[in-house]
């Protein structure tokens, strides 16, 4: 089955790097092409063929081509475009969704996270999305509520972040030496915050490094060194595997990224937010679990691809339902 998968993937980007080949060997035996924001590099680095989801004409004629169009993790259907001067990113998930769904494809939103609908096109756009699929699964409860509130029919699937398939426990007897990672995205909103609690640090006689996440973060990190002075600074990331390596040997980790925070946790160390509040690693237990969810999620996404022929129908045992119970 020639299979498109479309989301913010990006090939600097660590959660890319973890997130993309651990579903491409789960969909093993389907022709699948990726529509990100730049096909040339994904392309180049998970060896298969990219289309330009930015594109209107090159995802169309994608759209056309494939036998299913699949959304896979983010970007949140928001009210945020996925590129500058774009519609918001639900409306352009919905478009394509319709456009797949005339054409008799099969549509399947996995993982997906539900941001800020404030506009009235993009929660009905949010809305269509959960109406047009053949499997629609958001990655969290909150993903649900906000859907819900939109108008989307409920309950739904609730999983989690597609990246947990990649999952790895903390290592054990690991001796961490007290250092504190600040990892930098290059996100304004969250910069200044990193940088003073950083600096904060660093006054307290603690080892600072600093890690760039993705190539955006490396103009952050440079500003951030112009601030603390003597600090070190790290290379990006390829996927979290590598982040969760840089984690292991520090005492804690200084970030907002929501997958660093997570790599930090597979790592065993815990976070600190930019106000000071240390944030506890999962247990192994709890990242098991999350492990669980995203091999169900592909699981079900392999039933659907079959149209419901498949082994694995009957060993579904079924994700949580959000945000409630089925009405009785």
């Amino acid at each position: 089955m020639r299979v498109l998968i479309g989301g913010a993937f990006a090939a600097t980007d660590p959660v890319t790097g973890s997130l993309l080949p651990v579903w491409l060997d789960g969909l093993e035996g389907h022709d699948v092409c990726l529509a990100g924001p730049a096909p040339a590099a994904l392309s180049q680095r998970f060896g298969c063929r990219a289309v330009a989801l930015g594109s209107p004409a090159a995802t169309a004629r994608a759209v056309a081509a494939c036998d299913a169009l699949v959304f896979l993790g983010g970007p949140e259907l928001s009210d945020r475009p996925l590129v500058p001067g774009g519609p918001p990113w639900a409306i352009t998930a919905a478009a394509l969704a319709g456009e797949a769904r005339a054409l008799g494809k099969r549509v399947a939103f996995v993982g997906v996270g539900v941001g800020e609908l404030q506009r009235p096109l993009a929660r009905a756009g949010a809305r269509l999305s959960a109406t047009r699929a053949d499997l629609f699964v958001v990655r969290d409860e909150r993903s649900a509520a906000t859907l819900a509130a939109g108008g989307a029919p409920v309950p739904m699937w609730v999983g989690t972040d597609p990246v947990w398939l990649a999952a790895l426990e903390p290592p054990a007897g690991s001796r961490p030496d007290g250092t504190v990672v600040v990892v930098l995205a290059g996100r304004s909103a969250s910069e200044e915050r990193l940088t003073a609690s950083a600096l904060a640090q660093v006054q307290a006689g603690r080892r600072v490094v600093l890690l760039p996440w993705g190539e955006h973060g490396y103009d952050a990190v440079g500003r951030a060194a112009a601030v603390l002075g003597e600090a070190r600074v790290l290379p990006s990331p390829g996927d979290l595997t590598e982040a969760r390596a840089v984690f292991m040997g520090a005492g804690s980790a200084l970030a907002t990224e929501e997958h660093a925070r997570i790599a930090a946790g597979w790592a065993g160390v815990s976070c600190i937010d930019p106000g000071g509040r240390r944030l506890p690693a999962p247990d192994p237990s709890a990242i098991k679990a999350e492990r669980l969810r995203a091999e169900e999620c592909l699981r079900l996404l392999r039933v659907v691809l079959a149209d419901g022929r498949s082994d694995e129908a009957d060993a579904i045992s079924g994700l949580e339902l959000g945000p409630g119970p089925w009405p009785s």
